[in-house]
């Protein structure tokens, strides 16, 4: 989903997001990595320095675990939600039976396979190299990066930097150092020295509902499939085959898409629903509530921008209905916004 017509995220808005979290990440090594991750997952494993969407199913198309596949010259990491990292391992190790693959979670420990992730420009990831004297290809211009690229950056004496630009509507960098324990003190050292301010949990919510992307327990549930949840361009359709596809194409085929993903903008300060809260439209129930949040009290321009939340509706809900639920503190009126 991109950011609607109607609503965007104010150019001056915070840029930077070092996530408290670790433990969100899969290395995938071996020499059969990329024909096992082809079957297994919906979607399509990226070239080299790449980066694609992707999930992991139940044979009857139901959401285990959403996420990227980014793709290095010795391994495919596999990112996801930290509540569904242990999950996706073990889904995956479940249908690893004769492949030479090996599954090892990143979990950021003193080893070295994680070191940050953020969002942040260009000018910082390359500050971040500078101070680690990491060699980037004279060809590599990293502004130029579209959504859904990346970077494998190697050095002779091993290890390995890994950049990709994700999928949002705003600038967005993530980066993981993948092997190379004798350069966290150095890269940690170097973002230091970037003065980078954490973004709170509600600027992280607040973002994440603007992009469209669902979370685990609010939005996504063990019931949830990918056509429904947001999460279409998670799966392949008419490529090979993969764990759920044959549900995956028949609902897409067949037109059958009963409810959809969709963004609600409200009052800010009225109150968001919990989740799972039912939402009514003209005196029915259309669907259920997923998460919501204010502008962020720390945005000096917070007064120009609605509440924002996400919600599991009904296919047939139009743009711009209002739809309500009634709260402890008065009536929730949420209009929904376009893709």
């Amino acid at each position: 989903m991109a950011v609607p017509r109607d609503f965007e995220i104010p150019p001056d808005a915070p840029r930077q997001w070092n996530p408290e979290r670790d433990g969100d990440a899969i290395l995938v090594t071996g020499r059969d990595r990329v024909d096992f991750l082809r079957r297994i997952l919906s979607g399509t494993v990226p070239p080299v320095g790449g980066v694609s969407r992707t999930a992991l199913l139940t044979p009857k198309g139901a959401l285990i675990a959403a996420g990227t596949a980014s793709t290095t010259r010795d391994a495919i990491v596999l990112e996801t939600e930290w509540r569904r990292r242990d999950a996706l391992l073990t889904g995956l190790d479940r249908y690893r039976i004769a492949d030479d693959v090996e599954l090892n979670p990143l979990d950021g420990d003193a080893g070295g396979s994680v070191l940050l992730q953020g969002f942040g420009s260009e000018t910082i990831i390359e500050g971040i190299l500078a101070d680690l004297r990491w060699p980037v290809p004279a060809n590599l211009d990293l502004s130029r990066l579209t959504p859904g690229t990346g970077a494998d950056l190697p050095r002779d004496r091993g290890g390995a930097f890994l950049i990709r630009r994700l999928f949002r509507s705003w600038p967005t960098w993530r980066l993981r150092f993948l092997e190379i324990p004798y350069g966290l003190d150095l890269a940690a050292a170097s973002l230091t020295r970037q003065s980078v301010d954490r973004a709170g949990s509600d600027e992280r919510g607040y973002l994440r509902v603007a992009a469209g992307e669902p979370a685990w327990e609010s939005e996504l549930n063990a019931t949830s499939r990918v056509a429904e949840s947001g999460l279409a361009a998670h799966a392949r359709l008419g490529q090979g085959c993969y764990i759920g596809q044959e549900f995956v194409a028949r609902q897409a085929h067949r037109g059958r898409i009963p409810r959809l993903l969709r963004r609600l903008a409200s009052r800010a300060g009225a109150g968001a629903p919990p989740a799972s809260t039912p939402l009514e439209l003209d005196g029915r129930v259309v669907g259920r509530f997923g998460s919501g949040f204010d502008p962020p009290s720390g945005w000096e321009f917070r007064s120009r921008l609605p509440a924002l939340g996400l919600a599991i509706l009904r296919a047939q809900v139009p743009v711009g209905a209002i739809v309500t639920a009634d709260l402890d503190t008065g009536r929730y009126r949420g209009r929904v916004l376009p893709d």
